[in-house]
């Protein structure tokens, strides 16, 4: 099955025991191929230099359009987010 993916900055949980749960995304893994039998892996990761991507060893810095966009080859696999708030009621 070949369905573009999309996903967001940033991922909103409501949480019974907190009032509002946000996180960031922080992290993609993307597999590059036909189909997942086969392909390759690669990632970009949020640093304090903004996004940067990595391909085996080469590692580049990226730009967001970069990191958000799919292809029919590219798909992002993995999706790694951080918690940036959290306000527990009381």
């Amino acid at each position: 099955v070949h369905k573009l993916s999309s996903f967001n900055n940033s991922l909103d949980l409501l949480v019974p025991s907190c009032k509002n749960r946000q996180y960031k995304l922080i992290g993609v893994v993307y597999h590059i191929g036909l189909d997942a039998s086969r392909g390759h892996y690669t990632s970009a990761t949020r640093s304090s230099l903004g996004w940067m991507y990595f391909n085996d060893r080469k590692v580049t810095r990226t730009d967001r359009r970069d990191v958000f966009s799919s292809t029919d080859y590219k798909q992002a696999y993995i999706l790694a987010y951080s918690a940036v708030k959290q306000e527990y009621e009381a």
